[in-house]
This record gives structure tokens, C-alpha cells and sequence, in this order.
């Protein structure tokens, strides 16, 4: 019974020795183990060392941003950060002002169509749209397609057909601003 006793009270002693360990390696106070700095590789498109220092500059701003390499050559970032203090994608990409993906996507649509229906209708650009595919189609759901695309983003923008003609106008209209 003496035996099991004691065990307690070592058991006490050794969890207070790991809390002193745990102090002096800068670990918190209550035991548990705080998250060893990580190294994240972040791929960015650097072109010059301009861009490498502000990039730089944007991503050292964060919480819990120890250390960062800008390297132009491989266009890579290593940033060596806490997980506990690790940001979010989308925080990240707000404070470089990058503009989202499908944004910049319908932009790129838009300006083709644009192109597109300011042409002459006997190019050969505005000759397919007219062009119907003989045969059966696929099983299953039907692709999407270019059409419908633009049909969700001139209603999404409300912008029309008409508006086309006017190239400054229109790029005014479908422009993401960065």
C-alpha cells in the first residue's frame, strides 16, 4: 500500500519537472507542447527583386511570421511560421491585393466576347458561333458551355450585348480592379 502511495506523488514530480522543461524551452506553462515553427513554401510569381521585397514586406507583416526567403530563380517563398499562429489563404492573398481566380476569369471571357462581337459577321470568329454538330451527345449531364458562361456573367454584371460596341465603355464595365 506504501508503494502505491508514493506513486502519486512521483507521478506529480515528474509532471512538474516536463512544466519546468517545458518553461525553459519556451513551451507553455500548462504542459502542452506549443507548435514547433513550421516552414510553409509558398509558389509566387517574382520578377524582379522589386516584387521580392514587397512581397516580403506584405508577408512579414502577418502574426507569427518568423522568418521569410523571397528566391526570384524558383519563384518560391519559405515562410517558417508557428501553426497556431498560421494565417489563412484568403488573408494572405487580400493583403498582396490579388484578385480572385474566377474573377479574373470572367474578365478574360468578357473581353473575348467583347473582341468577338465587335468583328464583321463573315470572320471566321463569328462564323462558329453559328455552327451546329451533327450526331448524338454524351450520356450524362451536358457540358457547360462558352454560351452559358457568358450568359451568367453579362447577368451577374448586368451588362447586355449592345454594350460591346463601345470598347472603352465596356472595358470600364467588365475591368476587376486589382
Amino acid at each position: 500500500m506504501g508503494e502505491e502511495e508514493n506513486r502519486p506523488a512521483e507521478e506529480k514530480k515528474m509532471e512538474e519537472k516536463k512544466v519546468e522543461e517545458d518553461e525553459k524551452k519556451g513551451y507553455e506553462s500548462k504542459g502542452e507542447y506549443a507548435q514547433q515553427p513550421q516552414e510553409v513554401i509558398l509558389k509566387v510569381y517574382i520578377y524582379c527583386e522589386g516584387c521580392a521585397l514587397k512581397v516580403h514586406c506584405c508577408l512579414k507583416g502577418f502574426q507569427g511570421v518568423e522568418d521569410l526567403l523571397t528566391d526570384c530563380k524558383s519563384n518560391k517563398v519559405v515562410q517558417t511560421s508557428t501553426l497556431w499562429d498560421m494565417t489563412p489563404n484568403s488573408a494572405i492573398t487580400m493583403s498582396l491585393g490579388v484578385v480572385p481566380i474566377p474573377e479574373k476569369l470572367r474578365e478574360g471571357r468578357l473581353r473575348w466576347f467583347g473582341h468577338v462581337l465587335r468583328r464583321q459577321p463573315s470572320d471566321a470568329v463569328r462564323r462558329v458561333e453559328s455552327i451546329t454538330v451533327d450526331g448524338a451527345r454524351r450520356r450524362g449531364r451536358p457540358r457547360r458551355k462558352w454560351e452559358d458562361c457568358l450568359r451568367f456573367d453579362l447577368k451577374d454584371l448586368a451588362l447586355t450585348e449592345d454594350m460591346t460596341s463601345d470598347r472603352k465603355v465596356w472595358r470600364l464595365k467588365i475591368r476587376v480592379t486589382e
